[in-house]
């Protein structure tokens, strides 16, 4: 398998979901469907391993639906990486680096998706997500804290050397994590958050993002109102 696949219903979704790419860190599976989701159509396996992917689809679903509010459901999700290629994963651990080359390509598909569809919102998880959709120019007329995120986010080249991603700046996220800004073709809505790996926040992550996931999923709500 050289790619995953993106997973929804793409005439009825209203949220599109930007995740990262497909390679779980520490793990060597290979996700058929964007964050296993099409786990969710059978039953919850017995199988620990399997039953992991299963609960990793679910805490997806969960963590938008905990975003956009109790009326939302997975056929209204349209889930995709910026990534859909397995990448190599760093001998020393740490988060897959996406190539450049990777990201534009990743980049133009999401931009099929989005002239497809009718989504109301943008979830783009993760600082390298935003970083590569920034640095594309996917966003319109970058904000002024968008382009300090663009400095600061960029990966260092020692990081690059050892296939990771690394900020050159100290949480660049923190600028601009659940504010609101506009896909540059159509204007849609695009929420930077953070990946589902992160969420719920720990205690040690709480203090720097709750009070910014809960202005994520403010917006959220009021972007599927409107």
């Amino acid at each position: 398998m050289n790619k995953c696949r993106p997973f929804g219903n793409i005439d009825k979704a209203r949220i599109l979901v930007i995740g990262h790419d497909p390679k779980l860190q520490r793990s060597d599976a290979q996700a058929q469907y964007a964050f296993f989701l099409n786990y969710l159509e059978k039953q919850r396996p017995t199988r620990p391993s399997e039953r992991r992917k299963y609960d990793f689809a679910s805490s997806a679903v969960n963590y938008v639906q905990q975003l956009g509010g109790p009326s939302v459901a997975l056929e209204d999700m349209f889930f995709t990486n910026l990534c859909n290629e397995f990448l190599e994963r760093p001998i020393a651990g740490g988060t897959v680096l996406i190539t450049d080359d990777a990201a534009e390509r990743g980049t133009q598909a999401i931009e099929g998706i989005l002239s497809s569809g009718s989504f109301k919102v943008i979830l783009s998880m993760a600082p390298q997500v935003l970083y590569h959709l920034v640095r594309l120019g996917f966003v319109a007329n970058p904000a002024e804290n968008l382009l300090t995120f663009l400095r600061t986010a960029r990966p260092s080249l020692a990081a690059v050397n050892r296939k990771t991603y690394v900020p050159v700046g100290r949480s660049p996220f923190l600028k601009v994590c659940g504010r609101k800004y506009y896909h540059r073709g159509d204007g849609v809505p695009l929420i930077p958050i953070l990946h589902v790996k992160q969420w719920p926040l720990n205690k040690r992550m709480e203090p720097h993002y709750g009070s910014l996931m809960r202005i994520a999923a403010t917006n959220a709500k009021d972007c599927l109102l409107s």
